[in-house]
């Protein structure tokens, strides 16, 4: 049981609803480190229940490597992926053996995930959003913005501060730029935030922890 979140749960389960009956779509949950992002996500996967699920999450050292969060997302169904998808499936395939970027990795991605889907619904869990490298962000990020008439369902985890330019974005910023705030890479998706649990809720959580009864009700 995830005490005291379930404004999130909900939007999880319609997130998924929606997804079974064909319009998926994206959602981000984001909160401060302990909130139960990861959980939330675990607790996705296992409402899932006979779906195909894919994950992925953010790593702070592969940060600046292109499509490593696409690579441990779709290794896992490479072969089925080409199969389905011959063309898109082959670049995609080509470009996470080798490290370089195709053209068009937004279009790619949604492509072959839509081929996945064509069997049975598809749920991506993205954790530690905020860590994924540019090009894979962005081409889930495209995924999720453009799924509602998919059974395919997109649900981000990431810090509270919007995910904005990563550290591989080396592009000179002109004078206008300099004045605005990085862009939120995970913008257009809807947001979920998880706060942190009220007293009735840290206090349940403690005893279900089994905490001495005059700790837990300091």
């Amino acid at each position: 049981r995830l005490l005291g979140r379930e404004h999130a749960l909900a939007a999880v389960t319609a997130l998924l609803t929606g997804a079974a009956n064909g319009t998926g779509g994206g959602l981000v949950v984001h909160g401060s480190p302990g909130t139960g992002r990861t959980a939330l996500l675990r607790r996705a996967a296992t409402a899932a229940a006979g779906w195909r699920v894919l994950s992925t999450a953010g790593v702070a050292v592969e940060r600046t490597l292109a499509l490593a969060g696409l690579h441990r997302l779709l290794d896992p169904v490479r072969e089925e992926i080409v199969r389905s998808t011959p063309e898109e499936g082959a670049r995609l395939a080509r470009a996470m053996a080798t490290g370089t970027t195709p053209a068009s990795p937004p279009l790619d991605l949604l492509a072959v995930l839509r081929g996945l889907a064509a069997t049975g619904p598809v749920l991506c869990l993205v954790d530690d959003a905020s860590w994924l490298d540019g090009p894979s962000l962005d081409a889930l990020a495209f995924v999720a913005r453009r799924c509602d008439h998919d059974r395919l369902a997109v649900l981000f985890a990431e810090d509270d501060v919007p995910t904005g330019r990563l550290p591989d974005d080396h592009s000179p910023a002109t004078e206008p730029d300099r004045d605005r705030p990085p862009p939120d890479r995970l913008g257009g998706i809807p947001r979920q935030r998880l706060t942190e649990l009220d007293q009735r809720s840290s206090l349940e959580l403690l005893q279900a922890h089994d905490v001495p009864g005059d700790l837990a009700g300091a």
